[in-house]
């Protein structure tokens, strides 16, 4: 029988981390301002456009003035990362003007909206400043834009929108026709040189409190103003969208949108995008604030409203159409670009955190959107609102959680994450092991065989194999009781990012074992109770392997030296066949289990390993030369050490009371 600390070890299990999806695999960078005070609103605001970014914090504290605001310019490097290359803020810039409250950005051109700058005499008019990038990458501030007729409390740039051509500042308090709230939209365009407003817009039934550009959404032809104040019929707040259409180059009212099943306070218009022939609505306060998104789609004629949004896991409390906190607020935010739709919920409650948020994808299927993955992260103490912003480019997504919270003294400094879309599946070489290890040791009468030899992009998917968190390579292989047959594949060793494999209970395996020569980033190894048999591999130059096991197999042949192998904490090649002389432990400067019990080596001991402790080896039974050594008495816990070890010959030994393989 194997002794005592074998049997412990061929007990011991190294748990590997589940394998991740391939459909969806997204990776993560969370950025903070390097700057940040409490109550910043950090990612109060975001936009993106190829590979510039911007994160708002519109309650920023500057030269000692409070809530002035600054925008902070993130730029994507060829490996996909986010980096700070520069901080915005106006170069007039007063308290509680709040710049940053809104943001656009669209190739070398930002917009940024400052709701309660003071114009002249007039607290909270508000104002919009573009910044311009120059050759060399620097922004600067080109231009500051006002209403032409601007009043007090008008909150201009409280929504601002972008294209190459036209800005776009909404000013959703604006007094228009005497009316306070009613809201108004004004159009800049480029003349000599210079945005110029060309166009003021309202809407042609608005009122009092209609808050008419609460959002707003520029796509080509197409303008979406939101006005979730708005009454329909005797429905207090209900809320209205309006349509602009551009022709002749001005804008047109072209349609008002209303929701058939609309109740009072819904709020639609709460958010609003739009790309080509597609648009998104949000009603935030919809079914007792759960909140509803609804897509709405058209060319020529009205648009007409295609689909209705929701969380799969939303929750509301309160009366319909009345949101009594905790609620989701889903489609608070929203974002859309080719077919892919973000939107945010703010308020979710996930694992008993109450604003905790999230932010949701929805991806174009079969002519419609259908949930494809979920946003959300908890750090801090306090409820962070992630998805108070939200903004989509291509492959990447960016979220504002501006109440992220590190620490009572940090109080809503606030956070923003980048999240980038990796490549789908592992690399066609990684495939072709893992298919050539199928095919070897014939999967097909393995006892769980779930997805093997499914389509590309799903190997991540695959029983017994794990990736890293983007689906892009393989990290771990682990098999257990499979009903593996035959021999294992000799290119093993090109999975190079492999960092743990365990092969264990497949008494059918035979053949020698591949050489793992190149697997740098290996640090677990168990192979067990198998019939393996040949050479045990070489470790040398495996400098990340902390863990090495070789279990009851049918290894032969001497341990081959093991060189400089600094993270190696644990060795196991008891219950073998191996014969020859120990190879020197001196390059195993953090070794603290080695157990070699049950083979047939030859020769004295080496010098132990400084971190080898009592009870932390076990050298017998073996055919090993009677060399006394109070070291390795104390390490093995039995005096002196060699007392079960045997002087009959090697070929005897298994029949001298240990039951070899």
């Amino acid at each position: 029988m194997l002794p005592l600390a074998a049997l412990f070890l061929n007990a011991l299990v190294i748990a590997s981390p589940p394998a991740h999806p391939a459909a969806e695999i997204w990776t993560e960078q969370r950025v903070l301002d390097p700057q940040a005070q409490g109550f910043d609103h950090f990612g109060q605001a975001v936009a993106i456009s190829g590979p510039v970014a911007l994160v708002s914090a519109s309650e920023a504290t500057i030269d000692g003035q409070s809530s002035q605001g600054k925008v902070l310019v993130y730029r994507q490097a060829a490996d996909g990362s986010w980096g700070l290359v520069q901080t915005l803020v106006a170069s007039d810039g007063a308290a509680y003007n709040e710049f940053g409250w809104s943001v656009a950005v669209s190739g070398r051109t930002a917009v940024i909206g400052a709701l309660n700058a003071r114009i002249g005499s007039n607290n909270s008019q508000g104002a919009a400043y573009v910044f311009t990038q120059g050759d060399d990458g620097t922004w600067t501030e080109t231009q500051k834009l006002v209403a032409s007729d601007g009043m007090p409390v008008d909150w201009f740039g409280n929504a601002v929108a972008l294209t190459d051509d036209m800005i776009v500042v909404a000013a959703y308090g604006a007094h228009y026709n005497d009316q306070m709230m009613r809201g108004s939209v004004y159009v800049y365009t480029q003349v000599d040189g210079r945005w110029t407003q060309t166009q003021q817009l309202a809407a042609a039934d608005g009122t009092v409190g209609d808050g008419f550009g609460s959002a707003i959404a520029l796509s080509g032809a197409n303008l979406l103003v939101s006005a979730p104040g708005a009454d329909i019929d005797d429905r207090h707040a209900q809320g209205a969208v309006y349509r602009f259409a551009r022709a002749d180059g001005a804008w047109h009212q072209a349609q008002k949108i209303v929701v058939a099943e609309g109740v009072e306070n819904d709020q639609l218009g709460s958010s609003l995008a739009i790309d080509g022939d597609t648009a998104l609505v949000g009603a935030m306060w919809r079914a007792g604030g759960q909140g509803v998104v609804y897509v709405f789609t058209g060319s020529a004629g009205d648009w007409v409203q295609s689909q209705r949004l929701s969380a799969a896991d939303g929750a509301a409390n309160g009366t319909e159409g009345i949101g009594l906190p905790p609620t989701d607020n889903f489609g608070m935010t929203v974002a859309l670009q080719n077919g892919t739709a973000i939107v945010g919920a703010s308020n979710v409650t996930i694992d008993g955190t109450e604003g905790q948020g999230a932010a949701y994808l929805f991806r174009r299927s079969g002519g419609t959107l259908a949930g494809a993955h979920t946003f959300t992260k908890y750090e801090g103490i306090v409820s962070p609102y992630f998805g108070a912003a939200v903004a989509l480019d291509g492959d990447n997504v960016l979220v504002g959680v501006f109440g992220y919270t590190p620490d009572w003294e940090h109080y809503q400094q606030g956070a923003a994450y980048f999240y980038r879309r990796a490549a789908a599946g592992i690399p066609a070489s990684e495939r072709a092991v893992l298919v050539d290890l199928y095919e070897r040791t014939n999967g097909a009468d393995w006892w769980d065989m779930n997805g093997w030899l499914g389509a590309p992009g799903t190997e991540c998917d695959w029983t017994g194999v794990t990736c890293d968190e983007s689906g892009t390579t393989v990290t771990g292989l682990m098999f257990g009781f499979t009903n593996m047959t035959g021999t294992l594949p000799p290119t093993l060793n090109q999975l190079t990012n492999l960092a743990s494999l365990q092969i264990a209970d497949q008494s059918q395996l035979v053949g020698s074992f591949p050489s793992l020569a190149g697997l740098t980033q290996l640090q677990s190894i168990d192979i067990r109770s198998t019939g393996v048999s040949g050479n045990l591999p070489s470790l040398a130059g495996l400098t990340s392997l902390q863990s090495a096991m070789f279990l009851n197999n049918n290894f032969s042949g001497s341990i081959p030296p093991f060189g400089e192998l600094p993270a190696l904490t644990w060795f196991s090649a008891a219950g073998n066949r191996l014969g020859g002389s120990l190879p020197s432990l001196a390059g195993l400067s953090a070794l603290e289990g080695f157990f070699v019990g049950g083979n047939l080596l030859v020769g004295p001991p080496p010098a132990p390993s400084p971190n080898l402790g009592p009870y932390g080896a076990e050298l017998c039974p073996n055919a090993l030369q009677h060399v006394p050594s109070p070291e390795w008495d104390a390490i093995t816990g039995i005096t002196p050490w060699y007392r079960d070890c045997t002087d009959a010959p090697p070929e005897t030994i298994f029949g001298d009371g240990f039951d070899g393989p």
